[in-house]
């Protein structure tokens, strides 16, 4: 079974959490939707995880997006891929965009 991202998610039994949830209300908002009897939670995070490697992450789904898709792109499907909540992508998308000026 392929996993889903946060925007996928469907009622079920089990709900299995492979990366750490970027906050409090996106965990919440996970247990909502699926209402699973069960909850795992594996918590995997990436040890080199930092600002620098968010915003390199960030600007090649970008790139990607321009590049295969039209130059679109959804906040809430770079939130998924980039494994953080929107308001960070969306802090994110506002640094490179003052950059380019």
């Amino acid at each position: 079974m392929e996993g889903q991202n946060r925007d996928e998610l469907a009622p079920a039994d089990a709900l299995a959490i492979w990366t750490i949830p970027p906050s409090p209300q996106e965990f919440h908002s996970a247990l909502d939707r699926v209402n699973p009897k069960t909850v795992y939670l594996f918590g995997v995070t990436d040890p080199d995880e930092t600002p620098e490697t968010f915003m390199a992450r960030l600007s090649g789904l970008l790139k990607y997006a321009v590049n295969r898709r039209a130059g679109k792109v959804s906040l809430s499907g770079l939130a998924c891929a980039t494994a953080q909540c929107r308001l960070t992508v969306q802090e994110g998308l506002e640094w490179l965009v003052s950059r380019a000026k």
